[in-house]
């Protein structure tokens, strides 16, 4: 696990202050900023990496939003698969 550490923190920093660089169009200066979409490990890193002791049985998997069920049945249900691929009941686009 102490391998993850500086991953996590590098994940940390990019996906909150980001980092400057330079559009190679326009030539000016660009905030970039990352956002972690998945992330493949065992339980142990899992835990580590969202901050929970149980990874699998997570209701709020997310700790930037406000992404979350209340019993762990409705993780199947069409609404939690669509807020997280950002899709309404409609299978339409929507902001999150």
């Amino acid at each position: 696990l102490e391998l993850a550490d500086s991953l996590v923190d590098e994940l940390c920093l990019l996906s909150t202050k980001g980092f400057e660089a330079i559009d190679c169009e326009s030539n000016e200066k660009v905030l970039v900023m990352v956002v972690m979409l998945c992330h493949m490990g065992d339980s142990p890193m899992h835990a580590e990496i969202t901050n929970t002791m149980n990874p699998a049985t997570a209701l709020a998997p997310c700790q930037v939003c406000n992404w979350h069920v209340d019993k762990k049945e409705n993780k199947r249900i069409s609404k939690y698969v669509g807020d997280f691929i950002g899709v309404d009941e409609n299978r339409e686009q929507v902001c999150i």
